[in-house]
């Protein structure tokens, strides 16, 4: 799930036009760790996921294809 989130994450930021250093600002989220999660170089906590989500103004991250089962 890490994996398709981190690669929506990216897909959403840049679409917006955004760098990680605005997605950074804008979320609190380090630019280092948005960097590790899009990558998938390491998991997230919810928390996190929710602070990215409201930066990006975006709740389609928070569906998986897990949650359609």
């Amino acid at each position: 799930m890490d994996k398709e989130v981190g690669e929506r994450i990216r897909h959403v930021r840049l679409d917006k036009g955004y760098t990680r250093d605005t997605l950074s600002m804008m979320s609190g989220v380090s630019e280092k760790y948005i960097f590790q999660i899009e990558r998938q170089h390491t998991g997230f906590s919810v928390d996190i996921l929710l602070k990215l989500t409201k930066a990006l103004d975006s709740s389609c991250l928070l569906y998986t294809s897990d949650a359609a089962d």
